[in-house]
């Protein structure tokens, strides 16, 4: 488990123990996905696989965005904040796409926010990233 919450340096020694540490504290969010799963099996025909196909690029990219980088010492490169900006639009469309049901993905905005961006930054990323306000309080 030394892996898993090893300590990066300066000098580099540890920095390979990033990114098996950072996919596994990710994937361990992906058990949240699970009822969405349930939800997409029972959608009928094509929308069932653009369901499924809209589940594995939101896989792919909320694993893919914080792996972009080779450690969080280094500063953050134009590839991950493409992927970054690509999640952010996938997870905005989403439920507008296929319904309530999908209402959680800007909470996993957030985790990739706060796993990418640099410190003075992610308060601002998480922030933006919060649900959309669907009816004013009143």
């Amino acid at each position: 488990m030394t892996f898993l919450f090893g300590r990066e340096t300066t000098e580099g020694v540890d920095l390979g123990r990033s990114r098996p540490r950072r996919t596994f504290w990710a994937a361990f969010g992906l058990v949240y996905m699970l009822p969405l799963i349930k939800v997409v099996a029972e959608y009928p025909g094509a929308k069932q696989v653009l369901g499924a196909l809209a589940l594995v690029a939101f896989v792919a990219l909320y694993l893919a965005t914080p792996l972009s980088m080779e450690s969080w010492i280094n500063p953050v490169g134009r590839r991950t904040y493409a992927l970054l900006a690509v999640f952010a639009v996938l997870c905005a469309g989403l439920p507008f796409a296929f319904g309530a049901e999908w209402i959680g993905m800007p909470i996993y905005l957030s985790i990739v926010c706060a796993m990418t961006l640099p410190m003075c930054r992610v308060l601002w990323g998480v922030g933006l990233s919060g649900p959309p306000r669907w009816r004013r309080a009143r």
